[in-house]
């Protein structure tokens, strides 16, 4: 028996009723038909019938992945009695040859020319740095403006003289209360717009 509140949307009283109707397992709540008239369900609950059935099969399917890998994995451990003698053999070989593998190593040893030759590969490679990347410019973000039109006589608020000739005065420089006054005054003509960067 599986523990179907995993499923999303899947309660207790609504598991118990699936387990009245047979349905007790992932794999029986996957290939759960919503035609079927003993399942004592609910019509909303009926309705999320195809999406818990989904969400079954998918924890069934990793389910019985897992134990698959898990027994792959547990096969691929354990040695054979075959590779055991193998191995045994082998070390025989390899120490009955001392001299022979002395003389491996040997002619595996490079020669003085040939490190000397590599020493220089590798100082010719920290002479040709090559020039440090320049930083790109940082893109410039638009700039939001309060346009303010006042009238002929003009008409100061914030600190600042307004006309009939329209004034741009970024929002940025001006605080809350600031905004809220210029936007407030009856006599001042005001938009928002947004200017690209200079």
């Amino acid at each position: 028996m599986d523990d179907l509140t995993r499923i999303k949307g899947i309660g207790k009283a609504t598991a118990a009723k699936l387990s009245e109707a047979g349905i007790t397992t992932f794999a029986a709540l996957a290939e759960a038909d919503p035609a079927r008239d003993d399942l004592g369900l609910s019509a909303a609950e009926l309705s999320r019938l195809p999406d818990w059935s989904q969400q079954a099969h998918d924890i069934h399917w990793a389910s019985g992945r897992e134990d698959s890998n898990g027994n792959e994995n547990a096969s691929d451990a354990a040695p054979s009695s075959d590779e055991e003698p193998a191995a045994q053999d082998a070390a025989g070989e390899g120490a009955g040859n001392g001299s022979e593998g002395e003389a491996g190593t040997n002619d595996a040893a490079p020669q003085s020319d040939t490190v000397i030759i590599a020493q220089a590969g590798v100082g010719g490679g920290a002479g040709d740095s090559s020039p440090p990347e320049t930083e790109k410019p940082a893109a410039a973000h638009p700039i939001e403006v309060l346009v303010v039109t006042g009238p002929k006589r003009g008409r100061r608020r914030a600190s600042r003289s307004f006309g009939p000739s329209p004034v741009d005065v970024p929002i940025d420089e001006l605080t809350e209360d600031e905004v809220a006054a210029i936007e407030g005054d009856p006599a001042l003509s005001t938009r928002r717009e947004t200017r690209p960067a200079t």
